[in-house]
């Protein structure tokens, strides 16, 4: 009887892969995709705060148009928590209708980018 494997069709001919095989090619593969995947997560983290600095030393039209749509959701998102708590933490209680205000001003100015 034939070891567990799979079988791949490939240019007409039938091939058996084993289990062996597939763990042969999974450890040799698994550190270089490894490190793939740590080059990018560092690769994205320093664009997201590179964006971030950004963010607040230019206006936000300028700013949306300069960076990728991913980067844009997520450190607007960033900015949009900080200024929410914030908005919550004035002792006058004026501190949402306030944002609400400056927030549907803005939400103008971002309408005219698109």
């Amino acid at each position: 009887m034939a070891p567990p494997g799979i079988f791949v069709k490939h240019s007409g001919r039938l091939h058996q892969y084993t289990i062996a095989t597939f763990t042969r090619i999974h450890v040799l593969i698994l550190p270089f995709a490894t490190k793939v995947e740590q080059v990018m997560v560092m690769s994205v983290r320093d664009v997201i705060s590179s964006s971030r600095d950004a963010y607040s030393h230019s206006p936000r039209s300028d700013w949306v148009v300069k960076w990728a749509g991913q980067v844009v959701l997520c450190v607007s998102q960033i900015y949009w928590t900080l200024e929410v708590h914030e908005a919550l933490s004035l002792a006058s209680g004026n501190g949402l209708k306030d944002y609400l205000e400056r927030e549907n001003v803005s939400g103008i100015g971002n309408s005219e980018i698109v």
